[in-house]
């Protein structure tokens, strides 16, 4: 191998081994659970919108679920 194809091949392994660790990454963070949440019901409600606002800004308590998105 010379200079200029060592380099490259580096740069490629770099790039792969990122690669990889964020996909593994990812999957630790995201829970499928919530992928059909109703948000409608969310909007529509203001005392629970209200509720899910002061989690989020962390003024208020939180549920579960809050925890969650936050």
């Amino acid at each position: 191998m010379n200079g200029a194809n060592k380099y490259n091949f580096g740069l490629l392994l770099i790039f792969m081994c990122l690669f990889i660790a964020t996909v593994v990454s990812q999957e630790k963070f995201y829970d499928r659970r919530y992928d059909y949440y109703e948000i409608d019901t969310l909007i529509e409600n203001p005392r629970l919108l209200k509720k899910y606002l002061d989690c989020f800004l962390w003024r208020g308590p939180c549920t579960p679920i809050g925890r969650v998105f936050r």
